[in-house]
């Protein structure tokens, strides 16, 4: 189920995962309410949740941009760990 994946990503790899508020999964129905109880609101504004349609959708079209996910490696140094082509769908 998606929203059993999100509650062990975010807690396995989310950047801010000792800060987040601690939540009960089995009272969330969907992952898109409870990534919004989890984040961090401080300091994340990027954590969303795609449909499949819309994650689809980023494959055709026209490229209009990019995003970087930076990370901590083994010795705490901030990594870029993914780079995302935005595309606009036509």
């Amino acid at each position: 189920m998606a929203r059993d994946y999100l509650y062990t990503t975010m807690n396995d790899v989310y950047f801010w995962y000792k800060l987040m508020p601690v939540v009960v999964k089995d009272n969330y129905t969907d992952p898109y309410t409870l990534l919004e109880a989890m984040r961090y609101k401080t300091l994340d504004r990027w954590s969303f949740i795609q449909t499949y349609d819309e994650y689809t959708a980023m494959f055709s079209g026209s490229f209009v941009g990019h995003g970087i996910r930076m990370g901590l490696d083994p010795s705490n140094k901030v990594r870029i760990v993914q780079i995302t082509i935005i595309l606009l769908c036509m």
